[in-house]
């Protein structure tokens, strides 16, 4: 998959990021799920191994703070990465996504999606799969239009220069749609 930032040039962007998270079975409902801590020596040891939020919610940098790779994609008012995810068999959406805008010594502004959308995608076992190009266009007015491209031809030639095994792998495609 690729993902883009289209309307803000990406050299104004300190980060740009999309959260993924993965979708419970269709006959089921999901549950928040948080761990807490009953002494000070539980929330120490508890503290140490939590790597990700208890609800398998992810993070996916498209440019992070500190990024130092330069960015795949230029393509006039698009820029972005290329992608590739390794996730255990199932469904999973993209639901919301984050933007800080730095001002300098003044702080910046970080932009966020007002309501959270939904781009789901299945992940199959065993099976490469590419998803398509989700990009985020912000106005000049600060609003937001998410939309999903099949550039699939590109992303996988960009991605075979990343990981060269991709290539002997057979990649199914089934971009999909973005619900509001």
């Amino acid at each position: 998959m690729s993902l883009t930032l289209s309307g803000k040039p990406m050299e104004k962007v300190s980060s740009f990021e999309y959260r993924l998270r993965k979708l419970p079975p269709k006959d089921g409902k999901a549950v928040i799920a948080r761990p807490y801590f009953e002494s000070l020596k539980q929330h120490a040891r508890g503290v140490s191994r939590l790597t990700s939020r208890a609800d398998g919610d992810r993070r996916i940098v498209a440019k992070g703070p500190n990024s130092i790779e330069p960015l795949d994609l230029r393509e006039s008012e698009t820029a972005g990465r290329v992608a590739s995810l390794h996730l255990p068999a199932g469904a999973y959406e993209f639901y919301t996504w984050s933007l800080k805008d730095p001002a300098g010594q003044s702080g910046g502004t970080e932009y966020g999606s007002q309501r959270p959308f939904s781009y789901q995608f299945v992940v199959k076992p065993g099976r490469a799969t590419y998803i398509g190009q989700l990009n985020l266009h912000l106005s000049e007015w600060k609003t937001q239009k998410i939309t999903v491209e099949d550039r699939r031809e590109r992303d996988l030639a960009l991605l075979k220069k990343k990981v060269p095994s991709i290539g002997e792998a057979l990649v199914a495609s089934e971009v999909g749609r973005v619900q509001p």
